[in-house]
């Protein structure tokens, strides 16, 4: 009796607060994207990288910060901003300069790097004076380019992700949250805060469905440069040590360097004598360094076997079987908050009545379940 009280405690208060909303969204049935707004302030920030964490960790893995590719997409978000409780001036997009700085030009996508074929600069806009990130402007919708790390400045958080998302892209046979290269899919973990040692580094990898670390070759040095600057993290864990012989650096699988990108400068260039030493890559300049081991001072890089990892998913999700999987993983400690998330596909007008419908129905299962 006293968990189906809590559960309807749980549903109770939940109603009481429906009017306080952390997000909405609006689709475009036109690109086939759904737009989303944080509305509290309090997920306003003054970092770039820090926005993109919170599209994929609060809104949804598929989220990302939104692009504007067309008019449609203009109007989309013209409507949500105004329509919304959203009250910040600016909000962050996810185009940037990190690439090809000090040139002006913008890339569009996060996951293909492809120049803009579509753009709303605001007069003067971008500027070519350094290291740039974009934004909207709320009152007319207008593009700029600001500091990727504000300061003091907090600008709101605009997110965008697929009506009908799916855990494997068809064309690349990748995750989402994944980069496709060459056949094989990268991770950059850019939702790790934490720096962790090699060890950590290299089980977490090996515990992804064909996962290994990445030990770069000639050929991927540049694509490698690239993704791990729009990740966030200052530097990664590299599959490189010199554990068999000393200061003779090689793969942890056997690998022999392709054309390493040392970094002679560097007064620990080639590890410590005896001692073993692990390999990172430094995100700023590209280049390799060499640290403890047992340093928790480094981010996590993956490669994925995509056909190892989509035959460990089982086929292709649909909108209803997201949903589906939504409420059958919902507890009663879950609140209204958590299952809009799982339901974000759904219009900001129908999904209270579908929350309420869900924790209920999830409720009185687990009350069911533990009474037998």
């Amino acid at each position: 009796m006293g968990r189906l009280v809590c559960c309807l405690f749980v549903i109770v208060g939940s109603l009481f607060m429906s009017g306080v909303k952390s997000f909405t969204s609006l689709n475009n049935s036109a690109t086939g994207y759904t737009f989303v707004v944080f509305e509290d302030s309090l997920y306003d920030t003054d970092s770039w990288f820090d926005a993109r964490k919170l599209c994929r960790t609060d809104v949804s893995p598929f989220a990302d910060l939104a692009e504007i590719t067309d008019e449609s997409d203009v109007t989309t978000v013209e409507n949500l901003l105004s329509s919304s409780g959203a009250s910040n001036p600016a909000y962050w997009l996810g185009i940037h300069n990190l690439e090809v700085y000090p040139s002006a030009r913008f890339t569009a996508s996060l996951q293909t790097g492809q120049p803009l074929t579509f753009d709303k600069w605001d007069t003067g806009r971008p500027k070519s004076d350094g290291v740039r990130c974009g934004t909207v402007k709320k009152d007319n919708n207008n593009w700029r380019d600001e500091r990727c790390h504000l300061g003091s400045q907090l600008y709101g958080v605009l997110c965008r992700l697929p009506m009908q998302p799916s855990p494997i892209d068809s064309n690349t046979g990748c995750p989402p949250t994944m980069v496709p290269f060459e056949g094989k899919c990268y991770d950059f973990h850019i939702l790790s805060n934490a720096w962790v040692n090699f060890t950590t580094a290299r089980s977490t990898c090996e515990g992804l469905p064909g996962g290994r670390m990445v030990v770069p070759t000639s050929t991927m040095q540049e694509f490698v440069a690239r993704y791990a600057i729009l990740s966030g993290v200052l530097n990664f864990w590299l599959g490189v040590t010199d554990q068999e012989v000393d200061r003779e650096f090689k793969g942890v699988y056997g690998e022999a360097l392709d054309n390493p990108k040392w970094d002679t400068t560097d007064w620990d260039y080639g590890g410590q004598d005896g001692e073993v030493d692990c390999v990172f890559f430094d995100t700023s300049d590209g280049y390799w360094l060499t640290n403890d081991c047992n340093a928790d001072l480094h981010g996590i890089l993956c490669v994925v076997d995509p056909l190892v990892y989509a035959a460990s998913t089982p086929g292709q999700f649909s909108p209803s079987a997201v949903s589906s999987a939504a409420s059958a993983t919902v507890t009663p400690s879950v609140g209204c908050k958590e299952i809009r998330r799982l339901l974000i596909n759904q219009e900001p007008s129908f999904c209270p009545l579908i929350c309420w419908a869900v924790c209920l129905s999830a409720c009185l299962s687990v009350h069911v379940a533990t009474t037998r």
